[in-house]
């Protein structure tokens, strides 16, 4: 919710840095974001472990994984060309389209797709 909410670094730093002392998480090697939300703030979870620990991205793993299987059915975008983009959410909120446009750091029309 706090990543949703879109509040400010210096109320969500204290938050996540409680979060991140869990005696679950003491002497850790790495750190993987699963949720879709975490890479929003990969930036303060990095600056808080101090390069201690590496942070990894999972949507940025993805990514790679997409990107293979394109390139593997022979369905890449080859033109270097950015293709129309369209972006449906379940649930659309001022927030989330707030977040999203954060995210791909522009201007994005969310359309909602009621399932």
């Amino acid at each position: 919710p706090m990543i949703e909410e879109n509040i400010p670094e210096y109320l969500s730093n204290p938050i996540i840095k409680n979060y991140l002392q869990s005696i679950h998480l003491a002497d850790i090697n790495y750190l993987v974001l699963g949720c879709t939300h975490y890479p929003l703030i990969k930036d303060q979870i990095k600056k808080i472990y101090a390069k201690k620990i590496s942070v990894i991205d999972s949507t940025f793993v993805m990514g790679l994984h997409v990107k293979e299987i394109l390139k593997k059915e022979n369905i890449e975008n080859k033109n270097n060309k950015i293709p129309k983009q369209s972006f449906f959410v379940s649930d659309l909120t001022n927030n989330f389209e707030n977040s999203a446009n954060k995210f791909f750091k522009k201007e994005l029309k969310l359309v909602e797709y009621k399932l």
